[in-house]
């Protein structure tokens, strides 16, 4: 019912008035989007009743787990442990619900690369292999073991591709500025999974693309037939089976840990939250999505302890909130890029470079109101 609901919305808005308006029917059809289409089709791991559902079991089982002897039937309680006040009313949970909505509104600008995918990176790689090689021998077949095996194998080699765009992202001071925007979130909650800048988005697909290629490019060289999904009620069996692990908990309260060895093998949500930490001991760990052996392998890794660590979540050398609302988060990154490269560029640039990024805080800062933080802190983090 309620596809046919959006459909006659759609047909209400290019028949009616609205439709001869520019860019408006397409903004009010995004926005429906954003806010139903997650309850009538499963397109992605953020689908909202998929996300719910997991959100909600996994709570509950470790608020069994971790308060033994506890009163039962008070409902009340469990509640207010899987959405505590002070998260759900802080000014960073509201943020995050504003960039929420203005990245449904943005995203198709975000693929700038979409014809740079996996499939074509693939093809590059499989015929440099039959150069190499040989013409392609594709003699194996498909079973339950060799799918399941490939699957898991393209999503470690995507995970590859995301760690090291992630690493990028934190290590190149013009990337860090637009990966900030996510780091500023100051508690955690799944809106904060999407507290992303636009230009980071767009950066994130190519490297992901890159790093399954390595993988499925062998898989189109030995296979008769390309692979097909595994999947289960339409969802990736390796996004189900990380949801179950606790994916989904990644950006939230709740500090669930897995053994030490475990630890090194499958990122867990605390984990995740030490990532996010502003304390200097936790700066630039855990940057996998999935599988923390590629930390481990390179020297990022940080073993979460069972008992929760006292520490600020936030960007790290920032005193002060440096993207309170949507258009810090969207403007001040480019201010800050501009001083990250202007030292790369001819001197005579390099004023005019630096005055543009002040001017452009300025602004910001002119439409936040007086005592607003975005500025010199903004340019000390950057900085740091």
């Amino acid at each position: 019912m309620l596809k046919h609901l959006l459909a006659d919305f759609d047909a209400w808005l290019g028949a009616g008035p609205l439709g001869s308006l520019p860019l408006l029917p397409g903004l009010l059809k995004t926005v429906a989007a954003a806010l139903f289409s997650p309850l009538t089709e499963v397109t992605s791991l953020h689908a909202w009743w998929l996300v719910a559902i997991d959100l909600v079991l996994i709570a509950g089982l470790f608020f069994l787990v971790q308060r033994p002897g506890a009163p039962q039937g008070q409902p009340g309680d469990f509640l207010g442990f899987c959405f505590p006040r002070r998260i759900l009313t802080h000014p960073s949970t509201r943020t995050d619900l504003k960039l929420y909505f203005v990245g449904a509104v943005v995203s198709p600008l975000t693929r700038l690369f979409w014809r740079f995918n996996a499939i074509l990176v693939a093809g590059v790689l499989l015929q440099g292999l039959i150069a190499l090689a040989g013409p392609a021998p594709r003699v194996l077949t498909w079973g339950w073991g060799s799918g399941l095996i490939v699957a898991f194998a393209i999503a470690i080699g995507r995970d590859l591709g995301f760690y090291a765009c992630h690493l990028a992202h934190h290590r190149i001071p013009a990337l860090w500025a637009f990966h900030k925007v996510h780091h500023s979130a100051e508690v955690m909650t799944p809106l904060a999974a999407k507290r992303n800048h636009p230009v980071e988005l767009a950066l994130i697909p190519p490297c992901d693309a890159m790093g399954t290629a390595l993988i499925l490019a062998p898989v189109l060289y030995l296979f008769a037939t390309p692979p097909s999904p595994i999947e289960l009620f339409g969802v990736s069996l390796v996004t189900v089976v990380f949801a179950a692990l606790g994916a989904h908990l990644y950006h939230s309260h709740i500090w669930l840990v897995w053994p030490a060895w475990l630890q090194r093998l499958i990122l867990c949500p605390a984990q995740h939250h030490i990532h996010h930490s502003s304390a200097p001991r936790h700066h630039d760990k855990n940057m996998a999505n999935m599988f923390t052996f590629w930390d481990w392998l390179f020297g990022t890794l940080y073993i979460a302890p069972k008992t929760r660590e006292a520490f600020r979540l936030g960007v790290y050398g920032a005193a002060v909130q440096l993207h309170p609302g949507v258009l810090a988060a969207y403007l001040v990154p480019f201010a800050d890029a501009a001083r990250a490269v202007r030292p790369w560029l001819p001197a005579p640039l390099r004023p005019r470079l630096g005055a543009w990024a002040d001017a452009l805080e300025s602004r910001c800062n002119d439409r936040l109101g007086p005592g607003s933080p975005v500025g010199a802190e903004s340019r000390s983090a950057a900085a740091s």
